[in-house]
């Protein structure tokens, strides 16, 4: 009987032991499991830690380009605006008036040559009138005066196109001139445009000046921003410098 119950007390402590072991190895796999749901944890932290980096560097970068936009936009200076009268320009300019009352003249001794021609013409026609048709006076007259006006209008024709041409040089000329002082002087006081206008008034009584003037592109302007004075002074350097004289005026590009 003693024998028995020490079999059945020792089947029991191994019974527990047993049971033990299993709660140990229960105990076990719960740590595996808790340490497996621990390193999942640590991943999806991982995975979280690097998605909000990227957002972070993200927004960082965005507003780093914004900053630098802003300020570069802060920092862009105002483009000025100015005006110049180019018709005054042209019609004060010394190169300009000496060369138009040059191309006047010629045109003035073209004409008079025309008005020459004109009259031997006028004789010869009196003269043909004086002769019967189809005498040999008539035809050598005829075919004079034939002649002559052919001749004038190949003249005229050629004298034309040479003074056209000519005029057209010295207005691209001037204006070539006129356009490279402004674009210095613009430089000189930062314009990124010049605009043409017209200081001429208007004349109540003058159709054609009304209209000019409701057609203007600039309407108003400050005197301040105005650089026809200073071209014209520039002009009227040089004007002097290329015939030897000293001139009055400074240097209004480098003042």
């Amino acid at each position: 009987m003693k024998l028995i119950n020490l079999l059945s007390l020792g089947s029991r402590t191994l019974g527990s032991r047993t049971l033990g072991s299993r709660t140990l190895g229960s105990r076990t796999l719960g740590s595996r499991t808790l340490g497996s749901r621990g390193m999942s944890s640590r991943g999806m932290s991982s995975r979280g830690m690097s998605s909000l980096a990227i957002v972070a560097l993200g927004v960082l970068f965005a507003s780093s380009a914004a900053a630098q936009t802003n300020a570069g936009a802060a920092a862009a200076p105002p483009t000025p605006v100015l005006v110049v009268d180019v018709a005054r320009i042209f019609k004060t300019s010394p190169f300009f008036t000496t060369q138009m009352s040059s191309i006047k003249k010629e045109v003035e001794v073209v004409e008079a040559e025309v008005k020459a021609t004109q009259v031997q013409i006028q004789k010869l026609q009196v003269q043909l009138t004086s002769f019967n048709p189809g005498t040999p006076e008539h035809k050598t007259v005829e075919a004079n005066l034939a002649q002559m006006i052919s001749n004038l209008q190949v003249k005229m024709a050629l004298k034309r196109k040479h003074i056209v041409n000519r005029e057209a040089k010295v207005y691209f000329g001037t204006y070539q001139e006129i356009t490279n002082i402004i674009a210095a002087i613009a430089h000189q006081k930062g314009a990124g445009v010049v605009f043409n206008y017209s200081g001429d008034k208007m004349d109540s009584n003058d159709r054609a000046s009304i209209i000019k003037g409701v057609n203007r592109t600039v309407v108003f302007q400050n005197t301040n921003v105005d650089i026809t004075d200073w071209v014209l002074a520039e002009i009227t350097r040089r004007n002097a410098l290329s015939q030897n004289v000293r001139p009055n005026t400074r240097n209004p590009i480098n003042n």
